[in-house]
C-alpha cells in the first residue's frame, strides 16, 4: 500500500490498464506459470477492478464531451456487433466474438474512467508515453538481440512479429513526444531504436503502417506552425545524426538484411502475401451473398478456416453494411486525430490511431484494435483540457 501511495492511485490503476491493453491474449503457459492456457488480461481485468474497489481513486474531473461522443459511437458499435451474434452461424465462435468485442468496450470505458483520475492532462499523457517508451526500450533490446544473434528477423520471443511492431511504434511516437516536450536527448534515441526494430521485426504491415504514419507526421509537423514555434534541445541535430550512424553501423547489415527479405523480395519482386489475397478475395465473394447483415459473429472462421486478417472485411463478415456503418465513425477518428493533434505538442501520439487503422487492415483481428480506443480517448481528453485551458485564460 507504501508503494501504491507513493506512485499515486491514479497511477497505479493506470499501470494495471496498461497492462491490460498489452498483455492481448498472451497466456501464461508459455513461461511456465501454468501447465494450462490461462490468458493473464483475465488476472489483469480482476486485478484492475479489485484496485479501483481498494485504492478508490478519486476522479478529478468528467470526462469531455468529445470523449463522451466517442463513447457512444463505441457503444453504437459494439450493440451491432453483440447483436450479430444472435445469428452467428457458429455458437461457440459467437461467445469468443462477444468475449472480443464486449471486452473492447470495457477498455474503451476503462481508459475513459481512467483519463479522469489526472488533475492534469500532461500529467496523464507524460505518464503514459515515459511507460510506452521504456517498453520500446525493452522490446528493442529482445529484438536487437535475436535478429544480431540469428539470421533471421529479430523477435520479442513471448510475443509475435505484429503484435510487438504495434507497441514500438506507440513507443517510438511517444518518445518523439517526449523529445519535444521534456528536450532531452536520450528520447530522440530511443525512437530511432524503436524503428530501427520495428524493420528487424520484419512485419510487412508494420513496416508499411510505420512509413506511411511517419511520412503523415512530418508532413503535418513540416506545414505545422505549433512545431515551427517549439525549439529543440542545444544540439539536437548533432544527437540525431549520432544516434542514426550508430545504429547504421551496429544494425545496418540486420536491418537490410530483413528488409529486402520481407518487403523487397517478397512485396516488390515476388509479391507474396501469405495467402492474405486469397483470404480477401474469399472474403469479399461471401459478403456478396449477405451484404447487409453478414453471417453473424465470429462466422468467419467456419467460412473461412481463419480470420480475414483486415478489420473492415471483419467487421462487413460479421455484421455485413449495418456494421460497417457503426464502424465508420470510429475509423474517422483515425484521421480526425491527426488534424486535432495538429499544431499542439500531441502532434506525434496523434498519429498512432491512423497508424493502428493502416496495420489493422494487413494483419490482425478485433483484439489487435484494442489500442486504436485506447490512443483516441487519451488524446481527445487531453486535447479538450488543453482547450478548455485556453479558454479561461
Amino acid at each position: 500500500m507504501h508503494m501504491v501511495i507513493g506512485i499515486g492511485r491514479n497511477r497505479a490503476v493506470t499501470i494495471v490498464l496498461l497492462a491490460l491493453l498489452i498483455a492481448g491474449e498472451f497466456t501464461l503457459d508459455r513461461i511456465g506459470v501454468t501447465d494450462f492456457a490461462l490468458e493473464a488480461r483475465w488476472i489483469l481485468l480482476a486485478l484492475l477492478a479489485l484496485s479501483v474497489i481498494v485504492l478508490q481513486p478519486k476522479q478529478k474531473h468528467k470526462l469531455g464531451s468529445a470523449g463522451r461522443i466517442f463513447m457512444l459511437f463505441a457503444a453504437c458499435f459494439t450493440l451491432v456487433m453483440i447483436t450479430s451474434s444472435l445469428y452467428s452461424r457458429s455458437s461457440e465462435e459467437a461467445v469468443m466474438g462477444l468475449i472480443t468485442y464486449s471486452l473492447l468496450f470495457v477498455i474503451s470505458g476503462l481508459t475513459a474512467y481512467c483519463v479522469t483520475l489526472f488533475t492534469k492532462p500532461n500529467e496523464l499523457i507524460h505518464f503514459i508515453a515515459r511507460i510506452f517508451s521504456r517498453i520500446g526500450v525493452a522490446y528493442s533490446i529482445m529484438v536487437v538481440g535475436t535478429a544480431l544473434l540469428g539470421e533471421g528477423r529479430g523477435s520479442i520471443v513471448i510475443g509475435g512479429p505484429n503484435v510487438a511492431t504495434r507497441v514500438l511504434f506507440m513507443a517510438a511516437m511517444s518518445s518523439l513526444y517526449l523529445f519535444w516536450a521534456m528536450q532531452r536527448k536520450l528520447y530522440l534515441q530511443t525512437f530511432l531504436l524503436c524503428l530501427f526494430s520495428i524493420i528487424l521485426l520484419g512485419s510487412r504491415g508494420g513496416i508499411i503502417g510505420a512509413g506511411v504514419g511517419l511520412t503523415v507526421h512530418f508532413l503535418s509537423a513540416f506545414f505545422s506552425r505549433g512545431y515551427r514555434r517549439m525549439k529543440a534541445a542545444p544540439h539536437s541535430g548533432i544527437s540525431l545524426m549520432a544516434g542514426l550512424l550508430a545504429l547504421s553501423i551496429m544494425l545496418g547489415d540486420a536491418a537490410w538484411r530483413v528488409f529486402s527479405n520481407r518487403i523487397v523480395d517478397l512485396l516488390v519482386l515476388v509479391q507474396h502475401s501469405a495467402g492474405r489475397d486469397r483470404l480477401f478475395y474469399d472474403s469479399l465473394e461471401l459478403i456478396s451473398e449477405s451484404p447487409l447483415i453478414g453471417f453473424g459473429l465470429g462466422s468467419y472462421n467456419t467460412l473461412l478456416g481463419d480470420y480475414p486478417h483486415n478489420i473492415f472485411l471483419e467487421v462487413a463478415l460479421n455484421a455485413g453494411i449495418i456494421g460497417i456503418l457503426a464502424f465508420l465513425p470510429i475509423a474517422v477518428y483515425s484521421l480526425l486525430m491527426v488534424r486535432l493533434s495538429y499544431n499542439t505538442e500531441y502532434a506525434p501520439l496523434g498519429v498512432i490511431p491512423l497508424y493502428m487503422l493502416i496495420v489493422a487492415n494487413f494483419s490482425g483481428d478485433a483484439n489487435d484494435f484494442r489500442y486504436f480506443p485506447f490512443w483516441v480517448i487519451v488524446l481527445l481528453h487531453c486535447l479538450h483540457a488543453q482547450q478548455c485551458t485556453k479558454v479561461r485564460q
